[in-house]
This record gives structure tokens, sequence and C-alpha cells, in this order.
């Protein structure tokens, strides 16, 4: 049943995906890439756990067990076949129509110059807040830097959204003829050694989701995929399975274990697919039904407040926002440990089911498909400041939703906005004035003519 449940989404899904990636060729950036993804993490990786490894395993614990309630399979099917039915009920014609984009204007070199130089500032102030030295962050674990001392959560938060304007700075890079390569080099090398430090990998899904937008964008708002890009993401797919590889390996040797490569990538193989960061993203749904389902966990309208008090600090919203959906999730599956709470994020299903009820997202999950099509609108037909950052995060913010980190999904997206907003208010203040060459200057007297 669960088999055939699955099978009913993949049709769904490759009716839309045909549409929408073959014929319009991404015109409808969002529902195009949402339902890519949505492809991937939330219908052939569930097809493939349950038809090669006998159904899905808990996130909780070293040895998950699998999960035997049918009804939370049930649920999840539910959710998303009621999504891609909606959404296939909303389609309309007019929604296919591409709006031609107005010329495009003279690239602001100096507007991607700032972004360039604030993604250094923010790698050099993470070596400040971790407290740690250079070496120590090189051998040290992942989140090593949360039993530090001289750890500094603040600043570690504020370089975090100064990375995350790669994806923005990215974007400009792809659509500008002028660039400044020296910026450029500078840029990716400080990114490529803060994902070697810190062992995480969103550099690389910012770099991507910039790249994306900015084909997307000079493409005349289509994209259509190249040999050429296809390589290019093989590339930056692999460059993800095997970073998670090492980072895994890294890891046991430093507390000790044997390693015998060959082994590992024969053992690897069939657990990237099992429990690796793609299956999370389904694995962690069923979990948050599962809680709330069984154990009644419940975080009422949890992620509406989220997103709609995002500007307030927790502690002086006077409880109308709720702490980090992620972390809270985490305290729930015991996924902290003695130095942080932890950061398991419950899926894009679990975020609603966390917030609405089992019951209440099956009406509350299918409205995403209305807000996908107002999204294709501002993408294809938008021009703002917000629309060109919203459009560089898009493939980043869709990927980190999936996986159910609200934050990261949404915050980056505003905090990129505000600081390119603040870029442009405060440059004119420090940009003098070109004079203007006698030839142009329209109070020059006349001369006299040859």
């Amino acid at each position: 049943m669960i088999l055939f449940l699955l099978l009913v989404q993949l049709v769904l899904c490759a009716v839309i995906l045909h549409k929408q990636v073959v014929r319009l060729q991404f015109r409808n950036f969002a529902t195009s890439i949402f339902f890519l993804v949505y492809a991937i993490v939330y219908v052939l990786e569930p097809f493939v756990l349950h038809l090669s490894f006998g159904g899905a395993r808990s996130i909780v614990g070293v040895r998950p067990w699998f999960f035997t309630d049918p009804y939370v399979y049930y649920l999840y099917n539910a959710y998303g076949i009621a999504l891609l039915v909606v959404f296939l009920l909303w389609d309309r014609p007019e929604d296919s129509t591409t709006v031609a984009p107005p010329p495009r204007a003279r690239e602001d070199l100096d507007e991607s110059n700032a972004l360039a130089v604030l993604i250094v500032i923010g790698v050099v102030m993470f070596l400040y807040a971790t407290g740690m030295s250079i070496s120590d962050l090189l051998i040290a674990s992942r989140f090593a830097w949360f039993g530090e001392g001289g750890f500094s959560i603040f600043w570690l938060t504020v370089s975090s959204y100064f990375v995350a304007l790669l994806g923005t700075y990215a974007y400009m890079v792809t659509v500008s003829k002028k660039r400044n390569w020296w910026l450029l080099v500078l840029c990716i090398g400080a990114i490529v050694f803060h994902g070697v430090i810190t062992k995480d990998r969103k550099w690389v899904i910012f770099l991507a989701s910039g790249w994306f937008a900015g084909l997307y964008e000079t493409s005349g708002r289509k994209l259509s995929i190249s040999r050429r890009a296809m390589v290019s993401l093989a590339v930056l797919f692999m460059v993800l399975v095997v970073s998670q590889f090492i980072r895994d390996v890294i890891f046991r040797v430093a507390i000790g274990e044997d390693i015998v490569f060959v082994d590992e990538v024969k053992r690897w193989q069939s657990f990237l697919i099992e429990y690796g960061d793609i299956s999370y993203f389904y694995r962690a749904s069923l979990e948050a039904i599962h809680q709330n389902l069984n154990h009644g966990f419940l975080v009422p309208f949890a992620l509406v407040r989220r997103l709609l008090f995002f500007f307030i600090p927790v502690g002086y919203s006077g409880g109308l926002k709720v702490p980090d959906i992620s972390a809270t999730f985490s305290d729930l599956v015991d996924g902290g440990d003695a130095m942080r709470s932890g950061n398991m994020p419950p899926g894009l299903f679990g975020l609603f089911v966390m917030s609405f009820g089992w019951f209440g997202s099956l009406f509350a999950i299918p409205l995403m498909a209305p807000a996908l099509r107002w999204m294709d609108r501002l993408f294809r037909q938008g021009h703002s400041m917000f629309r060109q950052v919203f459009l560089a995060m898009y493939v980043f913010g869709v990927v980190l939703a999936f996986r159910g980190d609200e934050s990261s999904a949404f915050y980056f997206v505003m905090s990129t906005a505000m600081m390119i907003w603040a870029i442009r208010f405060i440059r004119p203040a420090f940009v003098r004035q070109r004079p203007m060459s006698r030839s142009t200057d329209p109070n020059r007297p006349a001369g006299r003519t040859a």
C-alpha cells in the first residue's frame, strides 16, 4: 500500500515536472525547483527505502528502529497527494505565460564587491567567535567550539548572516559583465576555507542557488540545462556526498576507530541511502508525524509565529515567538549533547505537523500551492531588489525548507535583503560625484565651430 501511494505521488510529480521543466523550461522557477526537489527527497528516496531496505528508520538512537505504524506512512502520503492535487487543480494557462524582462540595467560592480568584502569579514568573524586557533579548528570535530571558554554565540550568529551573502554574490557575478577577479578569488577561497574548518556544506548550496538564479535571469527568465550545466551539477552533488563521507570518517578516526578505507566505501554506499542526509528529509517528517500522532507533541502555530515575528528575539517577544523549531525538535528526539541542544530539523511536513497537528496539516500543507504560484509571478514579472535576493536564495531556501530548517530557509533571505538595502542606502554618502568633463558640461559656453 505504501509503495502504491508513493507511486501515485510519482505520477503526479511527473505530470507537473513534464510541463514545468521540459515544456516551459523553468519559466515558473519557484514551482519547477520546488517539485524537482520534492520528487527526489520526498518520493524517489522513500520509494528506494521501501523497495530495497524494507522501510524507513527512525532518526532517534544509534541503531534506529523501523517505523511500523502504517498510519504514519498513510498520513505522509496523504499530505503529499493533497498538495500535488491542489497544485494541479490550481494550474491556469496564464500562469505559464512568460513576461519579457526589461533591458538589463548596468550592473553595479561596487555593490557586488561590497558583498564579497562582507563575506570575507564573516569568515574572519567566525574565527573570532569560536575562540579557537586555525590549527585546532582543522582537526576539531564539528561544533567543538561550543565547549570553548572564549566562544561567542552572538558573533557566530552574525558571521553566519554575512556568509549567507554568498548566494546573492554568486547571482550578481553570474549576471554581471564586469567582475573584480581578485575579490572573487579571495571570496571563494575564504568560503572554501570556512567550509573546511566548519565541516559544513551550506556554502555549496549557496553557490548553486545563486548560480541557478543567475542562469535563469540571463536566459530571459527561463532555464535550459546544458551539458556543461549538468556536469557542474554532478560535481556539486558529488562534493556534497563525498564531504559527508569524509566528515564521518574523520570523526571516527578522531575518536580512535580503525578505518579500512575500502570497507568504508562499501559500507557507505548503502549507508548513504538508508541513513544519509537525503533520507533524513523523509525520515524526519515521519518522526514528526509519529510524535504528534502517537505522543501528542505540538507547538501551536510554531511555523507561523516564527515567520511572523522573525525580527523579534524570542526573549523579547512576550511569548509570541517560539524558540527555534530545529532545536525544539532536537530536544524531543534527544539529538543534543552536553555542549549544545542540537539541530535536528523536523522536515518540511514536520514543520506543519508540529505547528498544526496531523489533522490540521491536511488543510495547511496544500496552501503551499497558491504560495508557489505567487512566487512564480514574482520571479517572472518582478524587478525589485527583494525579488533579486529572493531569487538568488530560492534554491537554498527550498533545500533547507525540505529539511525543516525554517530559520535558515527564511531568515537568511530577510537578513540578506536588509544588508543590501543598507549598502544601497549608505553607499551614496561615500561615493564622490565624478566631475563632468568640459565636453559634457551644459553650463559651458559654446565654443567656436569649425
